[in-house]
C-alpha cells in the first residue's frame, strides 16, 4: 500500500514539473500578460518576382501570421527592366511588453540581404513601434485594437541611392479573438482588420509613394500542451496607386492581394522556443507581384 502511494506520488510531482517546464506558446494577436516579456530573432529566405512598380520599394507584413501590423520593405531596382525577380534573407528582431493584462507596448528592427542580378546588397530596413490594447477580455473572446508606426525607414530611391525616412508608415488595426479547448489541448480564431497609411517619402528631387492598403486577416491556431500550429489566410486591397514622382504607376489602377500562411511553434521552456513558418502572398493589377518566405525564427519570454 505504500509503495503503491509512493509510486502515486512521485507519478504526480513529476508530472507537476512536467507541465511547469513545457509552457503553452503564446497565441498571436492577443497582449501579453502583465509584466510578461518577450524577445523574438528570426531569419526569412524569400523570393520576390515583381512586373509592375518596379521603381517603388515592395512593402509587405512581416508574415500573414503577424496580428501587430509590422511591415519590412525590400527594395526594388527598376534601370532598363520591366521585371525583377530577386532572392533575399530578411532579418527581424521583436520586443514586446505587457502591462496590466490590457496593454502591449512592443517595437521591430529589419533588416534585408538582397541578390538581384549582378546587385547584392546588405541594407537595414526599418524599424517601428506600437502600442495593443484590450477593450474586453471575456473568458472566451477578446477585442483588441492597435497602432504600429515605422519610425524610421531606409529607402532606396532610382536604384541606388538610399535615405532615412522618418514616420512614413502607420498600421492601424482591430482584433477579434475567439479561444476555446479543454484536457490540455487548445484552440483559437484571430481576425484583424486593418488600415496601412503610407506618407509620400523624398529624397533630394526625388518621391515614392505606396499605395494605402486595407484588408482583413483570419489566423486559426491550434496547440496541444507545448506545440502550437497554426493556419491563416489575408485578403489585401490598395486605396489608391502607388506614385513615382508623384506620377500614379500602372494607369491608377487599384490592387487585389491574397495570402496564405502555416507553420509551428514548440516551447522548450517556460522561456524558450522555436518557430517556423511559411508565407506567401500574390498582388494582381496595381502590384503584379509573387511572394514566398520559409522562416525560422527564435524566441525568449
Amino acid at each position: 500500500m505504500r509503495t503503491i502511494f509512493a509510486k502515486t506520488t512521485l507519478s504526480l510531482l513529476f508530472a507537476s514539473a512536467f507541465s511547469s517546464l513545457f509552457a503553452a506558446p503564446l497565441i498571436e494577436g492577443d497582449v501579453l500578460e502583465s509584466n510578461q516579456f518577450f524577445l523574438g530573432v528570426d531569419a526569412k529566405a524569400s523570393s520576390l518576382n515583381k512586373k509592375e512598380e518596379i521603381g517603388i520599394p515592395y512593402l509587405h507584413s512581416r508574415s500573414v501570421s503577424n496580428m501587430r501590423g509590422q511591415y519590412i520593405q525590400i527594395p526594388s531596382y527598376s534601370k532598363n527592366k520591366s521585371t525583377i525577380s530577386s532572392s533575399n534573407v530578411e532579418l527581424g528582431l521583436d520586443l514586446r511588453y505587457g502591462i496590466l493584462g490590457y496593454l502591449e507596448i512592443f517595437a521591430n528592427a529589419n533588416g534585408v540581404y538582397q541578390n538581384e542580378g549582378k546587385i547584392n546588397r546588405t541594407e537595414f530596413s526599418n524599424a517601428s513601434v506600437g502600442l495593443m490594447a484590450a477593450l474586453y477580455k471575456g473568458d472566451t473572446f477578446h477585442f483588441i485594437v492597435g497602432d504600429n508606426s515605422d519610425i524610421v525607414a531606409n529607402t532606396v530611391f532610382n536604384d541606388a541611392q538610399a535615405h532615412i525616412n522618418y514616420f512614413k508608415g502607420h498600421t492601424f488595426f482591430m482584433n477579434f479573438i475567439s479561444n476555446y479547448g479543454s484536457e490540455g489541448k487548445s484552440q483559437s480564431t484571430s481576425v484583424q482588420l486593418y488600415y496601412r497609411l503610407n506618407l509620400d517619402q523624398t529624397y533630394k528631387d526625388l518621391s515614392l509613394k505606396n499605395s494605402d492598403e486595407f484588408g482583413a486577416k483570419a489566423l486559426w491556431q491550434f496547440g496541444n500542451e507545448n506545440r502550437l500550429g497554426f493556419i491563416g489566410t489575408n485578403i489585401a486591397f490598395s486605396s489608391q496607386s502607388s506614385k513615382l514622382d508623384n506620377v500614379k504607376l500602372n494607369g491608377g489602377n487599384y490592387s487585389l492581394g491574397l495570402g496564405f500562411t502555416t507553420g509551428f511553434k514548440t516551447d522548450f521552456s517556460n522561456h524558450f522556443g522555436v518557430k517556423l513558418s511559411f508565407d506567401f502572398m500574390s498582388y494582381t493589377m496595381d502590384k503584379n507581384s509573387f511572394y514566398s518566405g520559409i522562416g525560422i525564427g527564435f524566441y525568449f519570454k
